[in-house]
């Protein structure tokens, strides 16, 4: 094979490699917004199991806590290795503006701010508030 031909097999293996790369990073990043959704679903469970309700607060502070934690540990890990927040960051998928869809907000989510965090009266569920700050980080 000429040299030419073997830059061209060269240069079709890295793209390949990069399509896989960006394959990959979108389903983690799929599996880590999953995983945030299911954790934010799984602290309204533990609320409503809770039959004193003057400690409710306290629990849903507590793990607004640990979420802030997990958040900041990522967000340094991601810094860290890769430099870019794009499909590694942590946000909800937000459009702005109503009907245009092709406008999305990616901001990553910095933390949860724990005083604001409330808690609503239901006799069978615990829905709450939890507020939380975001940024453009790329």
């Amino acid at each position: 094979l000429g040299q030419f031909e073997i830059l061209q097999q060269d240069s079709f293996k890295e793209k390949e490699m990069q399509f896989f790369m960006l394959k990959q990073r979108r389903c983690d990043h799929f599996n880590t917004l999953h995983h945030f959704m299911g954790f934010l679903i799984e602290i309204s469970n533990m609320l409503a199991v809770e039959p004193d309700k003057s400690l409710r607060l306290g629990c849903l502070q507590q793990q607004a806590e640990v979420l802030n934690e997990w958040i900041f540990e990522r967000r340094c890990a991601v810094a860290l290795s890769e430099g870019t927040f794009h499909l590694t960051g942590l946000q909800i998928p937000i459009a702005e503006g109503g009907r245009d869809e092709n406008f999305v907000i990616n901001h990553q989510i910095l933390r949860v701010s724990v005083s604001e965090c409330k808690i609503f009266s239901s006799k069978k569920r615990a829905p709450y508030l939890m507020a939380y700050e975001t940024a453009d980080l790329d």
